[in-house]
């Protein structure tokens, strides 16, 4: 194992270096902010 994969690093630089965590990441941003603008489109039309 080497440095940078030990489970104390836990660093942000060290997560953003994973790219199934970024991607994991960026999901999650697109799909809360898809929700909210649809909870707002909802409301808007009632």
């Amino acid at each position: 194992m080497s440095q940078t994969d030990s489970p104390e690093d836990l660093s942000i630089h060290a997560l953003l270096k994973r790219r199934d965590f970024v991607l994991f990441w960026g999901a999650r941003v697109a799909a809360t902010l898809g929700v909210q603008i649809q909870s707002v489109a909802l409301g808007w039309q009632m």
